[in-house]
């Protein structure tokens, strides 16, 4: 569970860092792809 949240609090560094959580255009991309990634990781639990 806690690779999860690691996985979690990284990609949100990750994207904040970037700047493009201010960015409407990217922002629900960048979403969709997050969502993904954690569907996918979760799969493996």
């Amino acid at each position: 569970m806690s690779a999860i949240f690691n996985f979690i609090g990284s990609d949100f560094r990750q994207i904040a860092v970037e700047g493009h959580a201010y960015d409407p255009e990217k922002t629900e991309e960048l979403l969709a792809d997050f969502i993904n990634k954690v569907e996918l990781e979760a799969q493996t639990f």
